[in-house]
């Protein structure tokens, strides 16, 4: 079994040398082509929508976290309470 990136020559590689191999892939990688999928299509949606980048102020960047960020600290954030003197 190989585990790599989801690189597409690595791939290719391995399936011609030895195509008997089971190919497994990183979690990493799943995670971070998702980031950068979930990036484009938000840059691209600011774009055509205001016709320039996307700001801070922009409700598409604003929520960009929600949909990046990791599902602990999420919940830690949003449980989060101030702290009370007795």
């Amino acid at each position: 079994m190989f585990r790599f990136d989801l690189s597409a020559e690595f791939r290719k590689a391995i399936h011609e040398s030895l195509p008997e191999a089971k190919i497994s892939v990183d979690c990493f990688h799943i995670v971070q082509r998702a980031h950068q999928m979930i990036t484009a299509v938000r840059q691209r949606r600011a774009h055509d929508l205001h016709g320039r980048r996307g700001r801070n102020t922009d409700p598409a960047y604003k929520y960009r976290k929600l949909l990046t960020c990791n599902l602990e600290n999420l919940f830690r954030k949003a449980n989060r309470t101030p702290q009370r003197n007795p």
